[in-house]
């Protein structure tokens, strides 16, 4: 069983990205929402043209933050940069030793919103085409704190939380994720996969 106090949330550094918003140094503008309207991310500049392997880290290390309109617009930029990724693959090769690495950051907070977070953005990142091997060597850094996290359901007692509805249960986003790096990381991916998480199980 996990060590007491193992699913706490825990503390983390800062990210560089309210900063660098202050500063009017990220490519973004948040736009709508007033009057009922939706609120949503607009780019400055053509992504095309951005940097980026300068900003991808910089928006996934933001993920962590719980403050609006941080944690939204690295949320929302994130997940675009990542789309944009999918047709342009190498662009993310370049900056991978430093998205992993924000990624493990913001699970390592043991919060169950930046995990998930995480984990999408992570399927989003192995379907990318060639890069799900290139993930296998960081799975020591990125697995353990999946490993804990396995077997933790919500409770599914008297009290039904109302998202349950709406969003997976963490376990399951889990599984789909260790399930996703396993059939895109190609033939070492099941070993080192079963050598960080023991209870899990080829799905191929």
């Amino acid at each position: 069983p996990p060590v007491a106090g193992a699913f706490k949330k825990r503390g983390a550094p800062a990210s560089m990205f309210p900063q660098a918003y202050a500063r009017n140094e990220l490519p973004i503008m948040i736009e709508g929402g007033k009057g009922g309207g939706k609120t949503g991310l607009r780019w400055t500049a053509p992504v095309e043209d951005l940097d980026f392997s300068k900003y991808f880290p910089l928006f996934v290390d933001g993920m962590r933050e719980k403050v609006f309109p941080f944690s939204f617009l690295a949320r929302e930029g994130a997940f675009q940069l990542a789309a944009f990724a999918q047709r342009h693959p190498n662009k993310l090769v370049d900056c991978l030793h430093r998205v992993i690495p924000a990624l493990r950051t913001n699970m390592e907070t043991r919060d169950d919103g930046a995990l998930r977070d995480g984990l999408l953005l992570l399927q989003q990142l192995t379907l990318t085409a060639g890069v799900g091997p290139l993930i296998v060597p960081y799975y020591r850094q990125i697995l353990p704190i999946l490993n804990l996290f396995k077997s933790k359901r919500r409770n599914l007692g008297d009290e039904i939380d109302f998202r349950q509805h709406r969003l997976q249960d963490l376990g399951e986003v889990i599984s789909e994720t260790l399930e996703l790096l396993e059939r895109t990381g190609g033939e070492d991916a099941f070993i080192n996969i079963k050598y960080m998480v023991p209870t899990y199980e080829s799905a191929l």
